[in-house]
């Protein structure tokens, strides 16, 4: 997976992602081995209005080798599924991550089909590492989807981590979504994102966005392009446009 970011003041930025999975043959198949970017695991699947949340610091640098390989380097054992008992879905995990943090990580989620075409999809994510510490994701997904209907659908993540600036970080995109032939997607709507600290509670940023998704050549090979016109309070900019190129294979 290759992700390109651009906008006018950040500029153009390329980021090489990795994620792999490799199921190993003991415990029902409920051990593997998960290595590459773990903060994959930690997004909703192929969101729309993805922006380059941490962008590199030089804006003339389009591809920042050392936090390319840092970001990638994450290997770690899952168990998955540990207990039959409980009613949602888990991941245990213990590896290393950005070269020398040695973390866990657990993950439950669960979908709920709701009356009249609704459905509910919460999901909860907590890592400790010896570097970074405590952090802390809660992602909730409410969807309708009638059959053969374009699909309504909100999207919320809160965000609490020690090595952040904020005591918390929540993001939120409310969206449309159309599929003209298989395995396309296209999207449009709102995005929102905020933080709270020091008991105050702020909108940051927020603005519409349109985004398409297909498979390209082969059917296991996506391109996804977003266009978004957000602002940034915090930075002191008004809305601007930026935008996101996905190149993804998928085996």
């Amino acid at each position: 997976m290759v992700d390109n970011y651009w906008n006018e003041y950040d500029n153009f930025e390329i980021k090489p992602r990795i994620r792999g999975k490799i199921k190993l043959p003991t415990l029902e198949k409920r051990l593997s081995v998960v290595f590459g970017d773990d903060s994959l695991d930690d997004e909703f699947n192929n969101s729309p209005a993805n922006i380059n949340q941490n962008p590199n610091q030089d804006p003339n640098k389009k591809l920042d080798g050392k936090r390319t390989r840092d970001d990638n380097s994450s290997i770690a054992l899952r168990w998955s599924n540990f207990s039959k008992k409980l009613p949602f879905e888990t991941d245990a995990d213990l590896g290393i991550r950005s070269g020398d943090d040695i973390y866990v990580r657990l993950k439950a989620s669960r979908d709920w089909q709701l009356r009249n075409d609704f459905k509910f999809y919460a999901e909860q994510i907590y890592r400790y590492g010896i570097d970074s510490e405590n952090y802390l994701r809660t992602n909730l997904e409410l969807t309708h989807a009638r059959p053969n209907q374009p699909i309504l659908s909100n999207q919320f993540s809160l965000t609490y981590a020690d090595d952040q600036d904020d005591d918390l970080a929540w993001e939120n995109r409310t969206f449309r979504e159309h599929s003209f032939f298989a395995n396309n997607r296209f999207n449009y709507g709102i995005y929102t994102s905020g933080y709270y600290n020091d008991n105050d509670l702020r909108l940051n940023s927020w603005g519409p966005f349109v985004s398409w998704r297909q498979p390209v050549l082969r059917e296991w090979f996506f391109v996804q392009g977003d266009v978004n016109y957000f602002n940034d309070h915090r930075e002191d900019r008004n809305h601007f446009v930026s935008t996101f190129l996905r190149l993804e294979a998928l085996f």
